[in-house]
């Protein structure tokens, strides 16, 4: 059932997903394609939040920040796996990998990667404060409007 909190944490969810990735793209190698990048980001980024903070708002503020913390870290592993799975797809259409073992390995190996660059500072303090005032802002709604 839609409500205002779950509005209001998957937009303002999918607009921190987007300075973020935003972010992430100055440490990623000169020339890299990125193509929908963002929109994708944001489109797996809504509906996680619509689920895991918007659908448990209600229970105070400590549990909405527990629940933005919830949503970041299901919205990290998505995000890591999804464009890291894409990447293996690319690859494994040009050179090949010998067996499946080799192409998971190396969607694991990219994930981890990528991983490490999510570690600057600045998305960092992008995905706390957006996190951060996504809560807030869907426990306020859920009050506000029943």
């Amino acid at each position: 059932m839609p409500t205002a909190a779950k509005l209001t944490a998957a937009i303002l969810f999918a607009l921190m997903t987007i300075v973020a990735s935003e972010q992430f793209k100055a440490y990623m190698p000169e020339g890299y394609q990125f193509g929908y990048f963002l929109w994708i980001n944001a489109a797996i980024a809504a509906p996680i939040a619509w689920k895991l903070i918007g659908g448990r708002v209600g229970n105070g503020v400590a549990s909405a920040i527990n629940n933005g913390v919830t949503a970041l870290l299901a919205l990290v592993v998505v995000l890591l796996f999804n464009h890291s799975f894409r990447l293996m797809i690319l690859e494994s259409t040009g050179i090949g990998y010998a067996n499946l073992t080799a192409a998971l390995q190396d969607v694991a190996s990219k994930m981890i990667e990528h991983g490490l660059l999510l570690l600057n500072t600045d998305i960092l303090v992008t995905f706390g404060i957006g996190t951060f005032v996504t809560a807030i802002l869907a426990e306020a709604a859920s009050r506000r409007w029943r």
